[in-house]
């Protein structure tokens, strides 16, 4: 095995041990069945879904995507009999990819965006650099993103392509795209929102939703007082 091909096999173990741990400790205390069980049928499962889907992983990015959603959807599938609520199932699954993000979410700003935090008031012309340039580099070719600048104070870049939104649509799962993987872009949004960012940010339209493109809207405000 490649040195590379060896890190990213760590990567992904690493990734599903993390999803597993948070799955855990929300699924462990609502159910009778050993959570040792239901670990092996959701692994059993995630790998027949991976198999199934390998032609989406057409590049690095997209073959970590493949794993996770794989992974995802048959925690969700599995979980779901045991528990008998789908909204219930649905928050869990949302949690279980949340919230290390919610934690981290100055991490992630300045990883995604290149937005620090000892320089808030640049988030505006960081998000216009990196939003495309960042997302393209990091989520590549099943992702799809255009960008218009209306103004030196205004832009939108619009998400035409969205490699969750494929898989769980074509999975007969489509619920799960936004209320597992849309719903992150809420927690970074609420952060940039903030007024020492000087950024105003809003989303005017989803794919999941039945939407041609997830648009993002980024206006410049007025500095914090």
């Amino acid at each position: 095995m490649s040195e590379t091909s060896d890190q990213m096999e760590r990567l992904v173990q690493g990734l599903s041990d993390k999803v597993l741990d948070e799955l855990k400790k929300r699924v462990e205390p609502l159910v009778e069945r050993a959570w040792a069980e239901i670990r092996q049928e959701i692994e059993s499962n995630a790998a027949s879904l991976r198999e199934k889907n390998v032609h989406r992983a057409i590049d690095g990015p997209s073959g970590l995507f493949l794993h996770t959603c794989s992974l995802l959807l048959a925690g969700y599938r599995v979980i779901l009999p045991l528990i008998k609520d789908q909204d219930k199932v649905l928050g869990i699954m949302s949690a279980a990819m949340s919230e290390r993000l919610g934690e981290g979410i100055e991490a992630y700003l300045a990883n995604r965006f290149e937005i620090i935090q000892d320089a808030p008031d640049r988030a505006f012309e960081k998000a216009k650099l990196n939003f495309k340039g960042i997302g393209e580099a990091r989520f590549g070719r099943t992702f799809v993103y255009e960008q218009e600048d209306r103004s030196e104070t205004e832009y939108t870049v619009s998400v035409r392509k969205c490699f969750f939104n494929e898989f769980f649509s074509e999975n007969e799962a489509p619920e799960m795209t936004q209320r597992v993987f849309c719903i992150q872009d809420d927690i970074w949004m609420d952060e940039l929102n903030n007024p020492k960012y000087s950024l105003k940010v809003s989303r005017s339209s989803i794919i999941a939703e039945g939407d041609d493109a997830c648009s993002f809207h980024f206006s410049k405000a007025t500095p914090e007082s």
